[in-house]
């Protein structure tokens, strides 16, 4: 699959009939590589860390790649009324508090101005996990996690992970 293939896709489910009222993109990390490949393809180089002989300009050739795709998804929802669900797969990084300390937290797995605009341009941001409750072991007196096995959808922010909703939502939502 290549940029030009999703692109391709996109255009399809705006221009084209059908009946689809979702598109569901699984994973957002993995089409971050489809578009580094994409570029890399194009400069005729190895890495994304070669474009433009480096020094960061690979990343910022493939946001702008990316915000081609985000308006192309745009025009999309726009023109056909279409619910867009995009999935990530996490990753702990360390956010930089300006009001505090560091900390780590869960955020999507992807560069971060390309994280950034994906959680800028969606009307929902959430985190799912497993609720996972604390309890202190008797004998050894350490804690241990214990899976309640209730799957939680957080839509508001946390110290622990990155979210949000333009909608009220309450948070956190049990799924089934």
């Amino acid at each position: 699959v290549t940029l030009s293939d999703l692109r391709d896709a996109v255009d399809d489910l705006t221009n084209k009939p059908h009946d689809f009222k979702t598109l569901v993109i699984d994973s957002l990390d993995w089409v971050e590589p489809i578009v580094w490949a994409d570029l890399c393809r194009d400069e005729k180089v190895t890495s994304i860390e070669k474009v433009g002989k480096g020094y960061g300009k690979g990343y910022t050739a493939a946001f702008e790649r990316t915000k081609a795709l985000v308006a192309d998804l745009a025009r999309m929802r726009n023109k056909r009324d279409m619910t867009i669900i995009l999935l990530a797969h996490a990753e702990v990084k360390t956010f930089q508090n300006p009001a505090g300390e560091d900390y780590d937290r869960f955020a999507p797995k992807m560069h971060k101005a390309t994280r950034a605009l994906w959680c800028e341009w969606a009307d929902v941001v959430g985190f799912m996990d497993h609720e996972t409750l604390s309890v202190e072991d008797e004998d050894t007196k350490r804690a241990k996690g214990i899976a309640t096995g209730k799957r939680l959808l957080h839509v508001v922010h946390q110290g622990g992970w990155y979210a949000k909703n333009r909608y009220s939502m309450a948070s956190p939502l049990l799924m089934q």
